[in-house]
């Protein structure tokens, strides 16, 4: 699975911060309002509940998954990450 944010180093901070708060459950509430995150392996387990939940904290989500996944608030695309070409056309889709 991989995490990217905008903003560099400070973003992973970020994600850093925000998986220990939804897994240890500090009670911290970090908001990723105008925040784009990418999720690799978003259709199911871990991949899906960050997906799931950097979109509950306000972030716009892009997720991929080699199978059709509906997840709540996450633009889901089917993709193969062993086809470079295409994963490199949804990164710069996103990105876009």
């Amino acid at each position: 699975m991989w995490l990217a944010l905008q903003d560099g180093d400070a973003g992973l901070q970020g994600v850093a911060a925000l998986v220990w708060g939804v897994w240890v459950g500090d009670g911290m509430e970090i908001r990723f309002d105008g925040r784009v995150v990418v999720v690799t392996g978003a259709g199911h387990g871990l991949g899906r509940a960050i997906a799931a939940r950097f979109a509950g904290l306000g972030a716009r989500v892009f997720g991929c998954a080699p199978y059709e996944a509906d997840v709540p608030g996450v633009t889901m695309t089917r993709l193969d990450l062993a086809d470079r070409a295409a994963a490199a056309a949804w990164i710069e889709g996103v990105g876009g």
